[in-house]
């Protein structure tokens, strides 16, 4: 009698039969994703090719540049002179990042190590793009264990890795019949919550990845301005070797130097240092543009006011008579930030310490940075930890030995509209360029004091367009049978307890129901009215 009164959806046939279409829709994630890493990767180390062909071109004539300067004659002695600065200075300048310098090397020594230099750099993009893969949460790593305690080929364990494999190998062993349908049951639902979670990750990381600098570098339509930048000034280099070439053979000033001085609107009887300023005009947008190009282990920011990293040592909140909680304070160490971040000296910082956090042996301060401080870092900085760090550019950790105590300068809500505003101008996209990360910019600071969630209620219960029409998607919850077609009502509130995010009231068949509105998705995603839930659901997708 019991196993009457059960919910058929508990049954191991249904259950298998969700963990069947959850394989089906993991397959077909993984394959996206995957599809999208290779896009990236091949984008990467063709740019990194084109760049490299650049670079070596223009290193070449600036060596030939340099030796034609040796050989002019017949010039003002004043003229050859600053000529002759400009030239060893454009030999000299640090025209590239140091990067560029150490693959060069690398490309060099490809040959002698037996690995070929297309290979190493499909090596590190890949090692780039494994930063913006999730962890496995709780629920998946459970169903794994779970998988592996009742499978029977021991054998295969090897070749099956990740869940869906396991999954699929213990499919085939008939569950049901080997454990009983209790049992069984237990185990499915397990596997089922595992593949939803594990689902979810990929599904965050494709987007997390298509979002970063990389892939919109992969997938944009317009020209690389690096690339273009390269391009103009190995155009410029070659004509400043052809009209050296043609003033030595001349033996005096060519009339293709003082068109190339007139190109750049260079005026030596205006400027005493005109010399420098070709040298600027050639290399003004490459020594920026080469900072911190491409993907070499010193790309991006290290930061060196972090926590230690290591498992093992245990952090937990305590308190401290000098900095208690809510002080704010100084920074008064003289360094700066990290490797790559050079330009950046934290000596000078304010902010408020949010946390005092021991191991038992050492004391560290997390501060938040305070509105003053967070405006006068740089953009560039920011945009980066944005796009690769989840926007961590607010928040940092410091000794006692690195403080001092400060007046507050703003308030505590001055300081977070500040932090929500650089936050949401960059982690998006481009606001200038991109019309979904102006959209979700602009529902963001509606209210800039206020949270993401309660901006996003404001936002649906007051500018959407109801009803319009949704399909379940069900990763999470499956109160409604996933691919269910429904009309979205309206927003009725927030879920505070499992933090869904935005309840709706959705109409299925006569019934109104409440159902979470980061589980459904568009009927039509060429629909204006789609717009609202897939912005939403883009947002949710990385922040709920």
């Amino acid at each position: 009698m019991s196993d009457q009164r059960k919910d058929p959806k508990d049954s191991p046939a249904t259950l298998q039969k969700d963990v069947e279409r959850l394989l089906e829709q993991a397959g077909e994630a993984r394959q996206q994703l995957d599809a999208t890493r290779r896009d990236i990767t091949a984008a990467q180390v063709q740019a990194s090719h084109q760049m490299m062909g650049y670079i070596e071109a223009i290193n070449e004539l600036r060596a030939d540049i340099r030796e034609q300067l040796h050989q002019l004659e017949g010039f003002d002695p004043e003229d050859l002179e600053a000529i002759r600065h400009m030239g060893e200075q454009l030999a000299s300048a640090p025209l590239f990042h140091p990067q560029f310098e150490e693959l060069l090397a690398r490309k060099a020594r490809a040959a002698e190590n037996g690995r070929s230099f297309e290979e190493q750099l499909r090596e590190q993009v890949l090692e780039r793009l494994d930063e913006f893969s999730f962890f496995p949460g709780e629920k998946e790593k459970a169903a794994r264990r779970a998988v592996l305690k009742n499978l029977t080929e021991a054998d295969k364990l090897t070749k099956a890795g990740e869940l869906p494999p396991l999954a699929r190998l213990l499919l085939s062993q008939d569950p049901a019949g080997n454990l009983g349908a209790e049992a069984a049951s237990k185990l499915l639902q397990a596997l089922k919550e595992g593949l939803q979670e594990y689902l979810s990750r990929l599904r965050r990381e494709h987007k997390s990845l298509k979002n970063s600098a990389f892939g919109r570098h992969a997938f944009s339509e317009t020209p690389d301005e690096a690339m273009e930048d390269f391009e103009s000034l190995r155009e410029l280099l070659e004509k400043m070797r052809e009209a050296f070439a043609d003033s030595i053979e001349r033996q005096g000033p060519s009339p293709l130097l003082e068109s190339l001085i007139e190109e750049y609107g260079l005026d030596e009887e205006e400027e005493e240092d005109s010399e420098d300023e070709l040298l600027s005009a050639f290399l003004e947008d490459m020594l920026d543009e080469s900072e911190g190009l491409m993907f070499s282990e010193d790309f991006g920011p290290d930061f060196d006011l972090f926590l230690d990293d290591d498992e093992d040592v245990e952090w937990y909140e305590t308190t401290h008579e000098r900095f208690p909680v809510g002080t704010s304070v100084l920074v008064t160490a003289d360094r700066a930030l990290g490797r790559g971040v050079a330009n950046i000296n934290i000596k000078g910082w304010q902010g408020r310490v949010e946390e005092v956090l021991t191991n038992g042996d050492d004391i560290v301060f997390v501060v938040a940075l305070d509105s003053l401080t967070l405006r006068q870092l740089p953009e560039s900085f920011i945009r980066f930890t944005c796009e690769e760090e989840y926007g961590a550019f607010s928040r940092y950790e410091f000794g006692e030995e690195d403080l001092a105590p400060a007046q507050p300068r703003d308030t505590e809500e001055e300081a977070m509209v500040a932090q929500r505003r650089l936050f949401h101008r960059f982690f998006w996209g481009d606001v200038q360029e991109d019309e979904q990360a102006a959209r979700i910019y602009d529902i963001m600071l509606r209210s800039p004091d206020s949270e993401d969630i309660d901006n996003w209620a404001a936002y649906f219960n007051t500018e959407v367009e109801y009803p319009f029409h949704a399909v379940v998607e069900g990763l999470v919850l499956q109160h409604i049978e996933p691919g269910t077609e429904v009309e979205v009502l309206g927003v009725e509130g927030i879920d505070d307890d499992e933090g869904f995010g935005l309840v709706a009231s959705v109409k299925k068949g006569r019934a109104i129901l409440s159902y979470p509105l980061m589980e459904l998705m568009p009927v039509n995603e060429r629909d204006p009215k789609a717009q609202p839930l897939l912005d939403y659901r883009y947002w949710a997708d990385l922040m709920l």
